[in-house]
């Protein structure tokens, strides 16, 4: 069976028109049948060759695709055979369309045998018409004849032949002249051949589809003047006058620059249009955009370092070639660093200073758009955006292949990227019906897609979609239907089935009871004929068993069973760790996952002892030390001396190391023992913790405090610092009772005098440093202010 709407509408309706570049089209009806009109308009400054119209008939579009083009003759360069009566090669391409000669208006050579005459486009362009304006009557031979040439060659003969008229053309007449095929050429040659006679034209206009219309340079604004060459945009503002910095801001506010980067080419075109409005202008010297600047490096010479001098252009680029006029440049004060283009000196260069504020100037730009793209038959462009940066997609109309670049791209040159593609339209033809099913579709012409299906109990095997190719075939091959409705599975022992569906290739799962493993085939399929693909599996018990236990350990049974899947758990007594797997389960083999695990009792290696410490073990089982039960402890002990840091008692963990870090044993020492006065002595042996420091004072005087303190083990001294006093009211009566003599045989006795042997016994500043006995110096000085105070008593009671 066939189900197929297809309307074959192709039979009545054309393809979408193809769309020239720099055009656009409008329709005369939304959908396009016999009799619609498609009417083409070019984009302003082309002029449209060919048929305006174009109509659809019996699937087709009447006449041919015409074109857009734009005149690059006017202003290129000209020449001629010869010249006479004020006709100037130059007046065939200067825009004025006047056809009565007046000696100004037209060419004209005289009477000579195959005249011509050329015109320069200074590049090569792709040709397609050549227009010739006719001088009007009287008084000059017609135009007939003709022979029209295209080509690279500054010869007339070394160029291709684009068309031969050999008839005449009337006076006043415009005649298009279209080549057989478009032509490459720089150079256009019209010629009366094989003749004596004079040429005369008044105008020639040479069309290109390769160039675009000044009218993409920009808007037309006061005393502009815009023209196009070599893909760039040139603005001649000759009304107008400022100083170079005036023109750059001028060219700069409108998206361009001064005119730069002028090649031979670029020159002769400049020459030309200078001299056509070397009229208007309002000086013949015209800016240019280049300045010479200051760079960083200097020139060093017999006069000194002065800095060095560059040209370049106003975009940042060197100069690399100068179009100097005769002896330019001169830099006349020292202070011409700018360019113009010099009228006086046949448009070539001039340097002057460039504060000059009243010379005219050319900006240049790049063009702001791409003008319409061309578009080839059954095709559609999505976006109409053609400025400069902005990409286009084609599409192609239903049932059409595309073949080139679906994008295209809009470029700093003003053209599009690439070609259009072109749409193609491809029919696949008509399905066969297939045995026991269905095939329906809607068109058959490219990416159509075609659906099959099958009568019940009927299967379909291959491709349910096709779809209409590219190369005009249909994908993949016809699919069939065959009978595939199969029983219902078999059931089995200690298992289930579940059935996705008994179609073709539907599936048939099992699944065993816990306990039991599956042997053979889990899935059966259901295959052409009705038949699963294998026999069904079967469901067999699997037993593990009971572990032996362990020593000091655990065993848990989670589900109280043994059978497949069964897991058992391994634990340790306290005091004791597992080693080996924590659980196990029952496999398929019938044995238990892994390795038997035991118990092993966790104990502490022997503890670290540090240098100058003891160790005190409590609650170990073993009278070696080599290893201690958990919950055993060191005690640690330091050396005379020495005070622990850390934690003196350690426990062996049940993780199996010992508690805290092992403590270190620290040196103590206390500093030289202190007096509050100098009479008080202090015999002492060292500073070690434990030592001893004695305190007394002098004959005569009194200890107050403990005469004794000890070296703690906190580094300080026991006890408070004593000092030595007279008892009240005693101080001038001890001091009355004995002269200076006695006062110093009473140190000496004390041993105070620094004469003779070691002494046991430190002063005050002595014990701050080698805790000896008071030195001579001190005890000299005590005796002087002992008798000086003595003195000056007795002068005050008496």
């Amino acid at each position: 069976l066939i189900v197929n709407n297809n309307h074959d509408h192709h039979h009545h309706y054309c393809p979408y028109p193809s769309v020239p570049i720099y055009s656009d089209i409008e329709l005369s009806s939304e959908f396009i049948v016999n009799g619609t009109k498609v009417f083409y308009k070019c984009n302003d400054g082309y002029e449209l060759f060919g048929t305006k119209i174009r109509t659809c008939i019996d699937q087709k579009w009447t006449g041919t695709l015409p074109y857009c083009a734009v005149n690059v003759a006017y202003g290129k360069p000209t020449n001629q055979s010869s010249t006479v009566k004020g006709g100037d090669s130059r007046n065939a391409n200067d825009g004025d369309l006047s056809v009565l000669h007046e000696n100004k208006y037209c060419t004209e050579t005289k009477v000579e045998n195959s005249p011509w005459w050329q015109v320069d486009l200074l590049q090569p362009y792709e040709i397609r018409v050549i227009r010739i304006l006719t001088r009007s009557c009287c008084g000059h031979q017609p135009l007939h004849d003709l022979e029209i040439r295209v080509g690279n060659s500054s010869t007339v003969q070394g160029n291709r032949l684009c068309a031969w008229y050999p008839g005449t053309l009337n006076d006043g007449e415009n005649k298009d002249f279209t080549c057989a095929n478009a032509i490459i050429g720089r150079y256009v040659y019209i010629q009366m051949v094989g003749i004596e006679s004079s040429l005369s034209l008044c105008e020639v206009f040479v069309f290109t589809t390769k160039e675009f219309s000044s009218n993409r340079c920009g808007d037309a604004m006061e005393y502009q003047q815009i023209t196009s060459f070599n893909q760039t945009c040139y603005e001649f503002q000759t009304q107008r006058g400022g100083s170079f910095v005036d023109a750059d801001m001028y060219c700069k506010s409108r998206g361009g620059l001064l005119i730069h980067s002028i090649t031979d080419m670029t020159q002769n075109f400049l020459y030309y249009e200078l001299e056509r409005y070397k009229i208007k202008l309002r000086s013949k010297l015209v800016w240019v955009g280049a300045r010479r600047d200051h760079y960083a490096q200097n020139i060093t010479s017999l006069f000194g370092t002065r800095p060095r001098l560059f040209w370049h252009w106003i975009n940042g680029q060197p100069i690399n070639k100068f179009l100097w006029a005769e002896d330019q440049p001169n830099n006349y004060n020292g202070q011409q660093n700018c360019i113009v283009l010099d009228g006086g000196r046949k448009w070539l260069w001039n340097d002057v200073t460039c504060d000059l504020d009243y010379l005219p100037w050319i900006c240049q730009y790049s063009p702001s758009n791409c003008g319409s793209p061309d578009i080839n038959e059954n095709s559609t462009i999505i976006k109409n955006d053609f400025r400069i940066g902005n990409i286009i997609t084609y599409q192609c109309a239903q049932g059409c292949r595309l073949d080139g670049l679906q994008k295209r791209f809009c470029q700093s040159n003003g053209f599009w990227q690439g070609e259009a593609p072109n749409c193609v339209y491809v029919d696949c033809g008509q399905l066969q019906s297939i045995s026991n099913g269905h095939v329906k579709y809607l068109r058959t012409d490219f990416n159509a897609s075609a659906t099959y299906s099958c009568i019940r109990d009927y299967a379909l095997v291959g491709a349910e979609t096709r779809y209409c190719l590219g190369n005009g075939s249909w994908s993949d091959q016809e699919p069939k239907c065959f009978y595939g409705l199969c029983t219902q599975p078999p059931e089995i022992d200690n298992g289930f089935v579940q059935v996705t569906n008994r179609t073709l290739n539907g599936i048939a799962s099992y699944s065993c009871h816990s306990g039991f493993v599956l042997f053979g085939q889990s899935q059966l399929t259901c295959q052409i004929g009705g038949i699963w693909s294998h026999n069904a599996p079967q469901c067999k018990y699997v037993e593990c068993g009971r572990v032996q236990p362990i020593w000091k350990g655990e065993i848990i049974y989670v589900n109280l069973t043994t059978h497949l899947g069964s897991v058992i758990n391994y634990s340790c007594g306290t005091g004791y760790r597992l080693v080996g797997d924590k659980a196990r389960i029952c496999q398929e083999n019938g044995k238990w996952s892994g390795n038997k695990a035991k118990c092993e009792e966790i104990r502490c290696t022997p503890p670290e002892i540090p240098k100058n410490s003891s160790v005190i073990y409590n609650g170990n089982d073993r009278s070696f030390s080599d290893s201690f039960k958990v919950g055993s402890t060191v005690q640690y002990r330091c050396s005379l001396g020495h005070i622990v840091q850390g934690q003196s008692l350690r426990t062996c963990e049940a993780t199996g190391f010992w508690s805290d870090a092992p403590p270190i044993c620290v040196f103590v020492t206390c500093k030289a023992p202190e007096t509050k006065d100098d009479k008080t002595l202090i015999q002492v042996s060292n500073h070690q913790v434990g030592s001893k420091a004695i305190y007394s004072c002098i004959n005569g005087l009194e200890l107050i405090g403990n005469n004794e303190r000890t070296c703690q083990t906190n580094g300080q001294w026991s006890g408070q610092v004593p000092y030595c006093r007279c008892e009240s009211g005693i101080i001038p009566r001890c001091l009355e009772t004995q002269d200076a003599n006695e006062i110093e045989d009473s140190l000496r006795a004390n041993n105070l005098d620094g004469g003779g042997g070691e002494s046991d016994y430190e002063s005050v500043e002595s014990s701050k440093s080698i805790g000896i006995g008071v030195s001579f110096g001190i005890g000299t000085i005590l005796i002087l202010m002992i008798i000086i105070g003595f003195l000056f008593v007795k002068m005050f009671v008496y």
